[in-house]
C-alpha cells in the first residue's frame, strides 16, 4: 500500500510541475522579439561632432533562461590600414524581458556606460530612447523583416536630426 502511494504521489506531482512564477507570461510577451532571434551582419554610421564614422556590425540575438529573456550582443568595428585585425571601436551586450507590464532593455558597453530603457513594439518592429548627457536623448527605431534589420538613431534635442544608422542581414 506504501509503495502504491509513493507512485501516485509522484505521478500527481510530475503532472503539477514546478510553480509558475511568472515565467509563461513573459515567455509568452517574449515571443514578440521571435523575429529579431538570429546572427546578423552589416554596416552602420554614426555621426558625432559633425563627423560621420562608418562600421562593420554584427549582432548576435538568442533567447535565454528558457525563453524568458533575449540577449543581444553587438560589436561593430573598424579596419585601420596596417592593422590586421579590425578594431572594436562598439562592444555592447542588453538584456531585453518583459517586466512590470513593460518591456526593459539593460544595457552595458565596453566603455562602462549602463542603463535599463523601456522599448516599445511598433508596426515594424521596436523603439526606445536613451539620454546622451553631452547632447540629449537619442530614439533609435528598428524596422525588422524576416532578413533585414534597419536601426536608425534621432537626436530629439536636435529637431530630429539623424545621428546613426544601422542596415544588417539575417547571417542564420
Amino acid at each position: 500500500m506504501l509503495a502504491i502511494s509513493c507512485v501516485a504521489a509522484l505521478l500527481l506531482s510530475q503532472q503539477a510541475g514546478p510553480p509558475d512564477m511568472g515565467g509563461r507570461e513573459k515567455i509568452e510577451k517574449m515571443q514578440a522579439f521571435a523575429k529579431l532571434v538570429g546572427e546578423w551582419e552589416g554596416t552602420a554610421w554614426m555621426e558625432i561632432g559633425g563627423r560621420r564614422s562608418e562600421t562593420k556590425s554584427y549582432e548576435k540575438v538568442e533567447f535565454k533562461a528558457g525563453g524568458t529573456v533575449l540577449a543581444v550582443t553587438g560589436i561593430h568595428s573598424i579596419q585601420i590600414p596596417g592593422r590586421d585585425a579590425p578594431m572594436v571601436v562598439h562592444d555592447a551586450f542588453g538584456v531585453i524581458t518583459w517586466r512590470d507590464g513593460k518591456y526593459m532593455m539593460h544595457s552595458d558597453l565596453a566603455t562602462g556606460a549602463s542603463g535599463d530603457f523601456e522599448i516599445k513594439l511598433t508596426d515594424a518592429g521596436i523603439k526606445w530612447e536613451v539620454p546622451v548627457p553631452s547632447i540629449g536623448n537619442i530614439r533609435y527605431e528598428s524596422t525588422i523583416t524576416p532578413d533585414t534589420w534597419i536601426e536608425r538613431g534621432y537626436n530629439i534635442g536636435d529637431g530630429d536630426k539623424q545621428v546613426s544608422e544601422m542596415t544588417l542581414k539575417r547571417k542564420s
